[in-house]
C-alpha cells in the first residue's frame, strides 16, 4: 500500500511539473514577449482568431467597450464566464490587453 501511495504522489508531481509554464513560451522571434503570442496561447481557444468567436460564453473582444483597466481586471480576476488567467504575470497581462485593444480589434478578417 505504501508503494502505491508513493507511485501516486510521484505521478501527481510529474503531471504538475509538466504543466508549469515555460518562461520562453511567449517569446517571439525577436526575443521579446509578444501580446499576440500570449493571446494565441491563452485566449484563442475561447475568443478565436479575431476575438469574436464566443466559445464557452467568451465576450466579443472586437466590440468590447471595456477600458484598459477593466480588461486587465478581467484577465487577472475573471469576468462573467471567464476564469482568471493566473499563468500570466502583470507584464504579460498588459501585453495581451495592449494587443487586443490596439491590434486585434483592427485585424482584418480573412
Amino acid at each position: 500500500m505504501r508503494h502505491l501511495l508513493i507511485i501516486i504522489a510521484v505521478a501527481f508531481g510529474v503531471v504538475s511539473l509538466s504543466s508549469c509554464e515555460d518562461p520562453k513560451e511567449y517569446v517571439g522571434p525577436d526575443g521579446k514577449e509578444s501580446g499576440e503570442i500570449i493571446y494565441q496561447k491563452t485566449c484563442f481557444l475561447c475568443h478565436g482568431e479575431y476575438g469574436d468567436e464566443g466559445n464557452s460564453g467568451a465576450a466579443n473582444l472586437r466590440t468590447s467597450l471595456l477600458s484598459e483597466e477593466d480588461m486587465i481586471d478581467a484577465v487577472k480576476h475573471g469576468r462573467g464566464e471567464m476564469r482568471p488567467v493566473s499563468a500570466l504575470n502583470d507584464d504579460q497581462v498588459k501585453l495581451v490587453v495592449d494587443y487586443v485593444r490596439n491590434e486585434l480589434k483592427k485585424k482584418a478578417k480573412k
